[in-house]
């Protein structure tokens, strides 16, 4: 079988990756004063990132059938040879791949090419990048059935509101141990962000791993302690959402994470003081923006208000008036940085019926008045 030399392998580089330079000129370099169209080959796609074992030269070494291989972001072309089967051997590598745990998709388009359809056949297969990062991992897929590719560059303001208010649903529902509601609502968070491009998928999903961590596992110094047994091989699940090369990688992460947490939070949810102490969270979370009633908090627990108040200093180590003006005062930081509101009308917004007590209350806490924290980048 003939192999690309070196000399033809950087040329080659040159004609699929540099746009600046004619490919006219590039081709007729390649073949040397033959017509550019002889020299035929057949193209397959590896979407993803090569990690670990094996490595692209391990692949071009164990197919007779690769010519050479054409190294893009998260995208590699193998060029075939003209006489191969490009559907075949494209399937024969998927399955190598796959016995080696490589984590890559395999695509392939039919028929022989030519050297001037070069950049139009690199555009092509980058266009399917968004399609290729939702199917099933190692799957082997023909181009023509991926294009176009439909994904959204970013989504609307009524899929981004849905998103939040998810991120804060399934949160909530770690926390109070509700396994069949967690997943509920995170099977509903996956199909909204796949709607969006592979950037998009990766970004809400970071997203998400950052709230649950900030609101669940940075506050809680019990669960903080055991963050090494939430970071499989030492790292972060926002490291594995980086690396991973289909959105299918980055489900199974984000899910084993949430299992975790629920886990951990389940059995709390039999203890009484949990219980207790995780109402009266909830109920602020509804009501921060009314006057909240202790007494009324009490009643609806059938306890004393000053158990309650006990119970609630015990087991999260503050106040639930404190809890209150904290939890006031986060979502007072998210109006001003997110809306035009007026600093009146926020701190009406989140419960504050005197806007000087706001203001002093929000500069006690952030060392600055709610107009200067909004100024600030």
């Amino acid at each position: 079988m003939y192999r690309i030399c070196l000399k033809e392998r950087k040329i080659l580089d040159r004609i699929f990756k540099e746009d600046t330079q004619p490919l006219e000129q590039l081709a007729e370099q390649l073949v040397s004063g033959a017509a550019p169209e002889d020299f035929l080959f057949g193209v397959a796609g590896l979407y993803g990132r090569v990690r670990g074992s094996p490595s692209l030269e391990e692949i071009f070494q164990a197919f007779d059938g690769i010519l050479y291989y054409i190294e893009l972001p998260e995208l590699t072309l193998l060029l075939l040879a003209p006489d191969a089967d490009c559907r075949d051997l494209a399937g024969k590598v998927a399955r190598w791949l796959c016995g080696r745990g490589a984590s890559l998709n395999v695509v392939y388009l039919e028929g022989k090419r030519t050297l001037p359809e070069a950049r139009q056949i690199r555009d092509m297969f980058l266009a399917a990048s968004d399609e290729v990062f939702y199917c099933t991992e190692l799957e082997c897929r023909s181009l023509v059935d991926l294009l176009p590719s439909r994904r959204e560059a970013e989504l609307g303001d009524p899929e981004d509101q849905r998103l939040r208010l998810l991120r804060q649903d399934i949160a909530s529902c770690l926390a109070r141990g509700e396994v069949d509601y967690a997943h509920e609502r995170l099977d509903n968070y996956f199909a909204i962000s796949g709607r969006g491009s592979a950037a998009v998928f990766r970004e809400c999903c970071a997203s998400l791993y950052h709230l649950v961590n900030d609101e669940l596992v940075a506050p809680d110094e019990d669960l903080a302690g055991h963050r090494r047994a939430l970071r499989p091989n030492g790292k972060s699940i926002f490291q594995l959402i980086a690396e991973a090369n289909t959105a299918g990688e980055i489900r199974r992460h984000i899910i084993w994470y949430m299992d975790q947490l629920l886990a951990w939070y389940r059995p709390l949810k039999e203890n009484t003081n949990y219980r207790v102490a995780a109402f009266v969270e909830e109920y602020i979370e509804k009501h921060y923006m009314e006057t909240v009633s202790v007494d009324e908090v009490a009643s609806q627990v059938g306890l004393s208000t000053n158990y309650v108040r006990t119970i609630f200093k015990n087991s999260r180590g503050t106040t639930i008036q404190n809890y209150l003006s904290e939890y006031r005062l986060k979502m007072a930081c998210r109006l001003l940085r997110n809306t035009p509101t007026t600093v009146s009308k926020v701190g009406q917004l989140v419960g504050y019926n005197n806007v000087s007590y706001f203001c002093a209350s929000f500069q006690k806490r952030f060392g600055k008045t709610p107009t200067q924290w909004r100024r600030e980048p």
